[in-house]
């Protein structure tokens, strides 16, 4: 599946509300990167702007990371590629709704930025609430921040298979499941593949 992620829509409305710095951008990167590689899905993120008049892209691993540049709108830029890709298994990540009705016109699907951060990072979590759930005796836990570990375990969270059985089905899919239309139940399986 081709996701086309409409970049500052998604951190503006998951990650910050303010500036979206470089720090920012990149560890977000770096997250969506991980999720790629666990997933083999091709992923283009188009953000506004850069310092050139006209796109420019780049790879970051399997990533295509797209900036607009000064001439074009990062909007205009995701509709071209709705164009060119619609006849794809594609879907839109993003909640900007002139984008999400121009996409349903041409019958691609959209999922909304926070539906689509919110399974990725179950994705990349993988069983991290089940252990929350676990009794103290347990867990081993360290009173200082260790960054290093973290980024080990982090890493090593990837690793671990999810079965198909135990993916989240958005709650007010699952009881309408049975009476979904056509559309619907497509839609549905593309959020299962997320």
């Amino acid at each position: 599946m081709l996701i086309l992620i409409d970049g500052y829509n998604v951190l503006k409305s998951v990650v910050t509300t303010g500036y979206v710095d470089d720090i920012v951008r990149n560890k977000f990167l770096d997250k969506l990167v991980r999720y790629q590689k666990k997933t083999s899905h091709k992923i283009i993120i188009v953000f506004d702007g850069g310092l050139d008049a006209y796109p420019v892209k780049e790879h970051i691993s399997e990533v295509l990371v797209v900036y607009s540049g000064k001439r074009l709108s990062a909007d205009e830029l995701i509709k071209r590629y709705l164009i060119e890709y619609k006849n794809q298994d594609l879907l839109l990540v993003s909640t900007d709704r002139e984008l999400d009705y121009f996409g349903n016109n041409l019958g691609v699907d959209y999922m909304d930025s926070e539906e689509f951060y919110t399974r990725m990072n179950d994705r990349l979590s993988g069983f991290q609430s089940e252990l929350e759930n676990y009794p103290d005796n347990v867990l081993h836990k360290i009173s200082e921040k260790n960054y290093e570990l973290d980024r080990l375990m982090e890493e090593a969270s990837c690793a671990i298979m999810i079965k198909e059985e135990d993916r989240k089905i958005p709650e007010r899919i699952r009881h309408k499941e049975s009476a979904l239309t056509k559309a619907e139940r497509h839609r549905l399986k593309k959020i299962l593949k997320i």
